[in-house]
């Protein structure tokens, strides 16, 4: 992939008891991590809201971005 900026946009639901954590993740080429985005608990106040966000990213070629979810049962 070219380097440089990115805009990731995506949709998001989290609405209801025992929501967890929504994280996106950019790790460079370096090793180090760097946080671009988390929410945590109920994010809505609708079982049929979504909300739509988007986050500016410059992503060079050795650089990885991951989606990381984690639930409360």
């Amino acid at each position: 992939m070219v380097a440089g900026n990115r805009c990731l946009v995506f949709d998001y639901h989290m609405y209801g008891d025992g929501m967890g954590t929504l994280r996106i993740l950019k790790e460079s080429g370096d090793g180090t991590t760097t946080e671009l985005f988390k929410r945590a608990g109920q994010q809505n106040s609708s079982p049929t809201g979504w909300k739509t966000t988007s986050i500016d990213v410059y992503h060079s070629t050795t650089d990885s971005v991951s989606i990381s979810t984690n639930e409360t049962l």
